[in-house]
């Protein structure tokens, strides 16, 4: 991955847990990263593939009341879902 923590390719999906924390998707290098309300960046997670955890094209984020993470995985045609605690 040639784009540090806290930097995006395309930044195009953005969501906010009930605790404050900013999750934005990235589609070119399959990857969601996650923020402080502030911008100070917390964690990142997923590479291509088909895999738990893997994307292919990932479009959009989307987090519930309890925080638990739904990620718009385009090319695998599937939505995958993310505990709090992940």
């Amino acid at each position: 991955n040639p784009f540090p923590d806290g930097m995006f390719d395309i930044a195009n999906g953005i969501a906010v847990a009930p605790d404050g924390s900013v999750y934005v998707s990235d589609p070119r290098i399959n990857r969601i990263q996650k923020f402080t309300s502030a911008g100070v960046f917390l964690a990142e997670w997923g590479i291509f593939g088909t895999g738990d955890g893997e994307f292919n094209t990932l479009q959009g984020v989307a987090v519930d009341g309890a925080g638990n993470v739904y990620v718009a995985d385009t090319k695998n045609d599937r939505i995958q879902k993310f505990s709090s605690g992940e």
